[in-house]
């Protein structure tokens, strides 16, 4: 009501705020979405947490389902969405508990350099004989092993856009232990029509998928597919990576990531790196990408005290991307449907800024190639949480090769 009474008078509604709750807008065409919550969750994170939500939409149905809705304003799209439900929920669950969403970064698996070249040379073979291929992926749970691409800018994968690939893989079980042939719509490279994937893993039972995304979607182009995804699989076993990469990814986050830093009398509790590929490494599609241990440890024993972090590192991201975290400064444009993910797009505004609590100290510190979130206790001072931040990101660049792909 809210939402239509401003519009009929032409304003632009983007936030509420009444008391402890916060009702945050998302206006898309006939489509109007809608959070409300009584966390401390910034509006800028719950409009873009929308916009995530919007995009996740036109996966399933592109951006011809508002012909449906400007047609017929009451009609119901749970119909059309199907069995999404898990989709849907699961994108709401990676937005207030993995770092992607709010940093516009994709997790990438953790893995010798040397398999991962392995891997993305055998998607490159099939890329030389599949004229029709526009994307290969080599996926371990939610994390990417490799991936290849066009090399035209304007083809080239949005890490919002494999982010919902990424969520629509992991919240899909049934997946697993079958072969598929899925249309779906990237929102970034094109709203408006479907590309055809095909969904292989490697072994029944085993999180390790082979995807190929093409805009051709005949059955011949669908075998062929097929046929790669054997030959991935054999090439990764014969070279002995297959095994690797499957024990990586069932290791825990935490063991992954335990040894990136080598003081461990630090205070440090957690934190969040960002590798924002610039220059040439940025024109050649080379996707921004995370890292970041689980949240554990008794400072962080509760549901509460973990939300709260969250909060504070979206406060930070944001005043380390804008210069602010003012729902003013940070709401996007109703009208510009890519805003909200355009904020990773363009440099920070302050290399180091941080917000102090009483339960906890966040750290922002950036630099042209990378960006960390920092949480230490209260009692630490900013300046040396700032020093401790560059000691990390030091240990982190040594090691980048193992935790990030720059190809």
């Amino acid at each position: 009501a809210v939402s239509g009474f401003a519009q009929a008078r032409k304003d632009k509604i983007k936030a509420v705020v009444a008391g402890s709750t916060r009702i945050v807008f998302v206006i898309r065409g006939a489509l109007v979405l809608l959070a409300v919550t009584s966390l401390s969750d910034s509006p800028a994170f719950l409009s873009l947490l929308l916009e995530s939500l919007h995009h996740q939409i036109l996966f399933t149905l592109t951006s011809l389902v508002q012909k449906r809705l400007s047609t017929s304003s009451s009609y119901d799209l749970r119909g059309l969405l199907g069995g999404t439900d898990n989709v849907l929920a699961g994108l709401v669950h990676r937005g207030v508990a993995d770092a992607g969403l709010f940093t516009g970064a994709v997790r990438s698996l953790a893995i010798s350099p040397a398999i991962r070249d392995e891997a993305g040379r055998i998607l490159l073979s099939a890329q030389s004989q599949l004229p029709d291929l526009l994307y290969g992926l080599v996926v371990a749970g939610d994390q990417v092993v490799t991936l290849i691409q066009p090399k035209q800018e304007n083809l080239q994968f949005r890490a919002s856009d494999l982010n919902l690939i990424l969520n629509f893989l992991h919240t899909q079980p049934s997946l697993k232990g079958t072969e598929s042939w899925t249309p779906l719509c990237l929102p970034r490279f094109n709203p408006t029509g479907y590309l055809h994937s095909y969904i292989g893993f490697v072994d029944d039972g085993s999180d390790l998928c082979v995807m190929f995304v093409s805009s051709n979607g005949t059955p011949e182009t669908f075998h062929q597919f097929q046929q790669w995804k054997l030959a991935v699989g054999q090439a990764l076993a014969r070279e002995g990576a297959l095994q690797t990469i499957l024990d990586s990814s069932k290791r825990s986050v935490a063991a992954r990531h335990e040894s990136v830093f080598s003081d461990t009398r630090s205070p440090l509790l957690h934190f969040i790196y960002v590798f924002r590929p610039s220059g040439d490494r940025a024109q050649t599609g080379v996707l921004p990408q995370f890292i970041s241990p689980q949240i554990q440890g008794p400072d962080f024993a509760t549901a509460q005290s973990k939300a709260a972090l969250w909060t504070q590192y979206h406060e930070v991201a944001l005043r380390l991307r804008y210069g602010s975290a003012k729902p003013e400064v940070t709401l996007p444009d109703q009208e510009d449907a890519a805003d909200a993910h355009a904020l990773w797009g363009k440099p920070a505004a302050h290399t180091t800024t941080y917000q102090a609590s009483d339960t906890c100290l966040c750290m922002g510190y950036a630099s042209t190639e990378f960006e960390l979130l920092a949480a230490f206790p209260p009692t630490v001072l900013p300046s040396q949480a700032h020093t401790i931040c560059q000691a990390l990101a030091h240990d982190v660049n040594k090691k980048s090769l193992w935790f990030f792909s720059h190809k």
